[in-house]
């Protein structure tokens, strides 16, 4: 074993979303996750645990931007 470990194939994808998040670019962001993406998140609330697709996405990136004041985005 020569101790190498190889990276994930999604990797350079998420790294991508993580950039354009942090840009503030979330349009950009989306267009990496499938039309039908489900994203689960654990929240207190029932109706703030799931979001379908990529407007609910859009939904479940606004609320952090709403949550932290504004300050979730850099760009």
């Amino acid at each position: 074993m020569n101790g190498a470990t190889s990276e994930h194939p999604s990797a350079p994808r998420m790294r991508e979303v993580a950039e354009s998040v942090a840009a503030g670019d979330v349009a950009g962001a989306l267009t990496h996750f499938p039309d039908d993406v489900v994203w689960y998140w654990p929240a207190e609330r029932k109706e703030d645990r799931i979001y379908r697709g990529r407007d609910g996405l859009m939904q479940f990136f606004g609320r952090l931007a709403e949550r932290s004041n504004g300050t979730m985005f850099f760009g």
